[in-house]
């Protein structure tokens, strides 16, 4: 089904009447990111749609950031060398110096049909730029395991009632973050193996999976870290040789976005006019960036770090008090006190008792380097606002010129969330991850296909993940993912892999 009217909303809202069609309509109303991409591009083809994107790095590198690009390259580089090859790392840091950043991809989110397809997304953009063959995304480790792209373990989509799970991981390390959880070992793994015959009701899935478990798994580099966060590296160059005939010898490189942001961090924090040293430790800029908050009403300050203790366990907020020190309760209700003076914020970052918070990684990439970002509906909306938010806070404590260079930066970016490829369920068709593409040895050309599919389509095909984040448990109206499937496997038969 192909909608080449720009005005796709009015399309899709015509056709789609009753269960999916009202879907469909819903997340309009809950996303502006949706609702824009439908209305003024819904008849774009994806292609063109990733073209339209890399226009807003090429504005972004036409500007001069506050902070040395090459500081972030290092950092990457280090981050990346005491961890893999220098191949790797050379061709990484390469593909890096572009100035474009992918960030929407959870750490471990490796089944994500949306984040998967994303990756694809932002690797057919980079092709407009450079002939790469490293393909950089940065994903976010404080995502608890137990989230909708399931850190915990595997996933395969062939069954029209939702995707199926396979853990590696226990139940009850799920309520933590994938940057406090240890490695997984060879018992796990083998625990996982005699699992997926029961837990995959796809006899391909459970082999393919099996086959994920032995190679890319259970690959010497993955099993001699201690951390998952850094297995997941190993685990995306492994994954990548897996689905050769799709990506053509390329490897993507998964790194924790918060292990970069803590090394920045500490260069920043030796320039006494930084942006991140002046929110910190000069009182009238502390002051209003304390009184700037956000549409739930948190101040823009306590957005910077996230407080965690020393089980993994998130504190809701952390405050960054007017006299410069931390304030939060846990999630036991107790209050927590955290010193901000230089020191004491570098050893806490160190101890991995204060996190870099999405903000903070703003802070430091896009606002101070420049660097375009590439998220998902959600990221892609509020980017702009804590900028808008930054530029107004400078403002009011005496630093015009510098809100005015931070305003300049373009920091929508979108790239996650837009699906193409689905899988069949025999009733119906789903939205497609890595095992389908390894199942169907989806190759290059077959891609090259998929991404004519235009953008109100694509959006549709999303709604699989799309209706899941916009709503809680109880919105959710019966049987909802069943109705996707069946619209989707009868009208959109040239998407299935």
């Amino acid at each position: 089904m192909q909608y080449q009217d720009t005005a796709g909303a009015a399309a899709f809202e015509r056709e789609l009447r009753g269960g999916a069609g009202e879907i469909f309509a819903f997340c309009m109303d809950r996303s502006p990111r949706i609702r824009e991409s439908v209305e003024k591009y819904g008849g774009l083809a994806l292609e063109d749609f990733v073209k339209l994107q890399r226009r807003k790095l090429e504005a972004n590198n036409s500007l001069k950031p506050l902070e040395p690009r090459e500081e972030f390259l290092e950092v990457c580089g280090k981050h990346l060398a005491e961890r893999t090859s220098g191949e790797i790392t050379e061709q990484t840091l390469e593909a890096l110096s572009c100035g474009a950043l992918h960030t929407a991809d959870h750490l471990g989110g490796l089944y994500s049909p949306q984040s998967f397809q994303g990756d694809l997304l932002f690797d057919r953009m980079l092709q407009g730029i450079g002939d790469f063959s490293c393909i950089p995304f940065f994903a976010c480790g404080l995502v608890p395991l137990k989230s909708s792209t399931y850190a915990r373990g595997l996933m395969s989509f062939s069954n029209v009632q939702g995707p199926e799970h396979l853990p590696v991981f226990s139940t009850k390390e799920a309520y933590g973050a994938a940057s406090f959880l240890h490695a997984y070992d060879q018992r796990l793994l083998d625990q996982a193996l005699s699992r997926c015959g029961k837990l995959f009701t796809s006899e391909k899935a459970a082999e393919c999976a099996k086959g994920l478990l032995r190679k890319a798994y259970a690959a010497g580099e993955a099993l001699s870290c201690s951390r998952y966060a850094d297995q997941i590296l190993h685990l995306y160059i492994e994954l990548s040789k897996l689905l050769e005939p799709l990506l053509e010898g390329k490897r993507y490189i998964c790194m924790e976005t918060e292990a970069i942001a803590a090394a920045l961090l500490k260069k920043d924090l030796e320039k006494p006019d930084s942006l991140i040293s002046l929110i910190l430790f000069d009182p009238a800029v502390r002051s209003e960036f304390n009184e700037e908050r956000d549409e739930e009403g948190m101040p823009l300050s306590s957005l910077l770090f996230r407080g965690w203790d020393d089980l993994g366990r998130l504190h809701p907020v952390l405050n960054l008090e007017p006299e410069g020190s931390f304030s939060g309760r846990s999630m036991k209700g107790e209050r927590v006190l955290l010193p901000g003076d230089k020191a004491s914020v570098l050893k806490l970052v160190k101890e991995r008792v204060l996190m870099p918070g999405t903000y903070l990684e703003a802070v430091l990439y896009g606002f101070s380097r420049g660097f375009t970002w590439y998220g998902g509906i959600f990221q892609s909306v509020y980017l702009p606002k804590w900028q808008a938010m930054t530029v107004r806070a400078l403002k009011r404590s005496g630093y015009p010129d510098l809100a005015e260079k931070i305003g300049l930066w373009e920091l929508s970016g979108y790239m996650s969330g837009p699906v193409f490829a689905l899988e069949s369920t025999g009733s119906g068709a789903v939205s497609a991850g890595p095992i389908e593409f390894l199942i169907h040895g989806t190759d290059r050309a077959a891609l090259d296909r998929y991404i004519k599919t235009d953008v109100c389509s694509s959006h549709f095909l999303g709604l699989f993940e799309f209706y899941h984040d916009l709503t809680v448990g109880s919105e959710r109206r019966d049987g909802w993912y069943e109705e996707i499937a069946e619209f989707a496997g009868r009208n959109f038969s040239d998407n299935l892999l």
